[in-house]
């Protein structure tokens, strides 16, 4: 079994799941019909068009998943179907964008952005792992208010355009420092590949131009290591602070105590608990012994994705070390 990421289809983090000795693929939103539609390829792109930000991201997973060898394909939504390459070619020819989410297509030459809606899959993906009351705080008094909808988002906004894009990652990193900027920067960057967006200058400003520094001081080895080490260090430490667990993609045991001591003494609202859970899997180490360090490890990723698939939205995934 192995998870194939499909980003912002439709949301940032969402992914299909490849049985490998079954030749199946489950889809996930991809491949998901309007089942008033009767035509297969027409309702796909019926569903498509009514809930992807737009085809670009339909593309870009495809290329991913037109190489894997595949018999059938199980979508979340419909019926299943075996693979077809003239449903992928008219899937991927299909064209549309979505003015309500993320982009919209004027014409060949001109793609202007919606970078209000593109800021909410931000607050989105912060939600998954902060508390909403700690993200309204960061905006408090701000140039941009958030309400709680279905989902966290603007409300208002005196900015629009690249400004509005700008902004909200300067006043992130002026509440927030280079933490959330950091948890942030993967979503920045798939967007920035998609579509081209320009990066938020705050991170070439900010956070690049050490590592550019890095890069040029090392030219000069001759008088300024002193420089090239503090530098190193600051980005180590900080990079430390955010790695996941290469196994699951979990967030690590050191990144879990620090988001402990910053939020366990919090005030929750009226009528919330919080709660911290260890779990750990019966005899690891024989089935590591016995069956193989590879076997061992499909079980802590097998034993992830079940939890993931069960827990709420507001709860938080550690792997210890």
């Amino acid at each position: 079994m192995s998870f194939i990421p499909t980003p912002f289809l439709p949301f940032p983090e969402c992914f299909a799941t490849y049985l490998k000795t079954e030749k199946i693929l489950f889809s996930g939103h991809l491949f998901s019909q309007n089942i008033e539609i009767e035509d297969l390829v027409k309702s796909i792109n019926g569903f498509h068009e009514t809930i992807m930000p737009s085809v670009e991201f339909v593309r870009h997973s495809m290329q991913r998943i037109r190489k894997l060898n595949i018999e059938r394909i199980m979508p979340r939504l419909g019926v299943s179907f075996l693979r077809n390459e003239e449903i992928f070619k008219a899937v991927i020819k299909y064209d549309f964008y979505n003015t309500k989410q993320v982009v919209e297509k004027k014409n060949a030459k001109n793609v202007s952005y919606n970078y209000e809606a593109i800021c909410n899959h931000m607050i989105r993906w912060l939600s998954s792992r902060y508390d909403n009351a700690e993200i309204i705080e960061v905006f408090e008094n701000s140039r941009i208010s958030l309400v709680q909808y279905a989902n966290l988002e603007i409300e208002n906004t005196d900015l629009s355009g690249y400004k509005l894009w700008n902004y909200f990652f300067e006043q992130v990193y002026k509440i927030k420092g280079i933490i959330w900027l950091t948890i942030l920067e993967p979503l920045v960057r798939k967007y920035n590949q998609l579509y081209n967006i320009n990066l938020p200058a705050i991170y070439r400003s900010k956070i690049f131009s050490q590592q550019k520094e890095i890069v040029t001081l090392n030219t000069d080895n001759t008088k300024l290591e002193e420089k090239i080490s503090n530098l190193q260090e600051k980005i180590s430490t900080t990079t430390d602070k955010l790695l996941r667990c290469p196994l699951t993609n979990l967030y690590n045991q050191r990144f879990m105590t620090e988001h402990l001591l910053e939020n366990i003494s919090k005030p929750l609202d009226q009528g919330k608990l919080r709660a911290l859970m260890a779990i750990q899997i019966d005899d690891l180490l024989e089935i590591n012994q016995k069956y193989g360090k590879i076997k061992g490890d499909e079980t802590i990723k097998n034993l992830v994705f079940v939890i993931n698939r069960l827990k709420k939205t507001d709860t938080m995934l550690f792997k210890q070390n």
